[in-house]
């Protein structure tokens, strides 16, 4: 503080404006000799670095001796003479630091934007948003697929896969591969619902967000505050404007007949896929050619098609044909898969 504060009194002086109180404090600190060490070695030393300029040249308004000169004599017999030449060539390096720390100040202001310009940093990509709306069998980048309801809507950004999160309105049906080291975590206003590989259900319609475990377990949190630990055939009814909440036993399938009406084939083989067909619609559907069990069907059906749509289309897939005998039907022909 010494150090500024010298500076400051020094500057003052040569530009007449000290008080008398400040006259006689600038004195004192001249008399000690107090900043000749930090003055040679630290300041002068510094700042002529920066400016790249020798200190020497010193403004004739700085001249070290004359100020001295002006300052002691202003009351001679308060303080001692003046010091011999060697200590008071000490002044001059503060009279010169003076200068420079004046001409550094202006430096700063008003050269530093013209010569050295900022560099313009470039700003964060925007993250980009994925956006389902109605009815709809969405695979998500980790493997997890999630059938979304009518009149619902599910975000989620390009990051997904290090931060497994989604924004959800409406209602769906979630089934999440399991990763241990990135949760799963489902938004729903104030509502968290956080999973690490399950299946289950959340509706958030009306005034109520509704979760519904069918596999695994699912932990629901509002506002950072856990309010229940699911498991299968466990439902938590929270509502959204309170922090009531309610969880109860059920059977979650009877509980899910939106979902009922939605056929979903994820991947499975064709046998599995006939199978699905034949409990559905209680029919027997026979397949003559072998070659084409094992091939892989992923295909979803949402809106209540009919056995005749589903079956052209998964036929066709293969390039199979089907046919009515009698209350069988019997796919023949296709491509193999291998």
């Amino acid at each position: 503080m010494m150090k500024e504060r010298f500076i400051y009194l020094l500057d003052k002086h040569k530009n007449k404006t000290l008080s008398e109180s400040e006259k006689t404090e600038l004195m004192e600190l001249l008399v000690n000799n107090q900043f000749d060490e930090i003055l040679q070695h630290d300041i002068v030393h510094t700042l002529t670095n920066e400016l790249s300029q020798p200190v020497l040249n010193t403004p004739k308004e700085f001249d070290s001796e004359r100020i001295i000169h002006e300052i002691l004599t202003q009351h001679p017999s308060d303080f001692p003479q003046p010091l011999p030449i060697h200590k008071r060539l000490s002044y001059f390096w503060w009279a010169a630091a003076a200068a420079v720390v004046l001409c550094l100040g202006i430096y700063i202001q008003i050269q530093s934007p013209i010569n050295q310009p900022i560099a313009q940093q470039t700003p964060p990509p925007t993250p980009q948003k994925f956006t389902y709306t109605n009815k709809e069998f969405i695979y998500l980048p980790d493997g997890s697929t999630v059938l979304l309801n009518s009149e619902s809507t599910l975000t989620y950004f390009n990051n997904f896969k290090n931060q497994r999160e989604i924004f959800l309105s409406g209602e769906a049906f979630f089934d999440i591969k399991k990763d241990s080291l990135h949760p799963f975590i489902i938004h729903t206003g104030d509502i968290t619902t956080k999973v690490l590989g399950t299946a289950f259900n959340i509706n958030s319609h009306n005034d109520k967000v509704i979760v519904t475990v069918t596999r695994g377990m699912v932990q629901v949190e509002k506002k950072d505050k856990i309010l229940g630990i699911l498991k299968p055939n466990q439902q938590i009814s929270v509502n959204k404007k309170s922090t009531d909440f309610q969880q109860q036993n059920i059977q979650a399938e009877q509980s899910l007949t939106w979902k009922a009406t939605s056929l979903l084939m994820d991947d499975i083989t064709f046998t599995d896929a006939i199978h699905l067909l034949e409990k559905r619609f209680k029919t027997s559907i026979k397949i003559e050619n072998p070659e084409i069990n094992d091939c892989r069907i992923r295909a979803s059906f949402l809106n209540d098609e009919s056995l005749d749509e589903i079956l052209t289309l998964i036929c066709g897939a293969r390039q199979a044909e089907y046919e009515r005998d009698k209350n069988q039907i019997i796919i023949t022909g296709g491509y193999p898969c291998k």
